[in-house]
């Protein structure tokens, strides 16, 4: 007959065997999203405090450090993205990652326009899905890196903004119907009504517009200029086309969107 002692000792080996598999279970939950997460936190506090150490180099020095510690990031991050499962996730993650590398192009070139293009790039991806993982996913920042991250929060807002109603004055462009009004000597003339149904205040919007035979060329191009387009206007578009050929089709796609402060 199996006495007490014994059959306390394999209860007990049980139950550590029972605790290890959980334990075990635990861990892989941290190999996805949570881990990905975890990595993110870590890197973006590290990079934090390598770029607030002060150096006395060059600015050249200076740009190849910074290059150099978000290349480090990057490559942080790129190797736990395969884990992630969560769509949300995923995309903060890629925009977060893509918007580091147009950091660095920025820092490389010495064009000023480049690199004004590539930081705009950057900021309208890199600081949304900052925030996005600060807000949702629980990422913690270091206190000594508050101010800086308050200061990227502030201007994620105004890009978040900037971004949505980019988004929307697209969407707008796609649904501008031009109707033939009238057709005499060559000239066409169009109108339509385009109406904000969004939740901003423009202070412009503006589309190109390219008028295409039935092969495709373009016979003729307008503009069209939306100002002061506030939320549940209306505005009336007039074009003319000069042209001895017959339109098919016409492109509007979106120029450039201002919205108000």
């Amino acid at each position: 007959m199996m006495n007490f002692k014994k059959i306390t000792t394999l209860f007990l080996a049980g139950v550590i065997s029972m605790s290890l598999v959980a334990c075990g279970g635990e861990k892989e939950t941290l190999t996805g999203n949570q881990k990905f997460i975890n990595v993110f936190e870590k890197s973006v506090n590290a990079r934090w405090t390598e770029q607030d150490k002060p150096t006395k180099t060059s600015d050249e020095e200076k740009t190849k450090k910074n290059v150099a510690i978000l290349e480090k990031e990057i490559k942080s991050l790129e190797e736990n993205l395969s884990g992630i499962d969560d769509p949300v996730l995923k995309k903060n993650a890629e925009d977060y990652i893509e918007g580091a590398k147009q950091q660095i192009e920025s820092m490389k070139t010495n064009d000023y326009k480049l690199k004004d293009d590539y930081q705009q790039k950057s900021d309208a991806l890199r600081k949304p899905s900052l925030m996005s993982m600060v807000e949702t996913y629980g990422v913690k920042i270091n206190s000594e890196h508050e101010q800086i991250y308050k200061d990227f929060k502030a201007q994620a807002t105004v890009i978040d903004k900037e971004n949505k109603s980019r988004t929307y004055a697209e969407e707008l462009g796609t649904q501008i119907k031009l109707e033939k009004v009238t057709e005499e000597y060559g000239s066409i003339k169009l109108e339509s009504v385009v109406e904000n149904t969004s939740d901003f205040d423009f202070e412009s919007i503006s589309y190109n517009v390219q008028y295409k035979d039935a092969d495709g060329v373009v016979i003729g191009t307008d503009f069209i200029y939306l100002n002061q387009f506030s939320k549940g206007q209306k505005q009336k578009v007039e074009l003319m086309l000069f042209s001895d050929k017959a339109f098919e089709t016409i492109l509007i796609t979106l120029d450039d969107v201002y919205i108000k402060n």
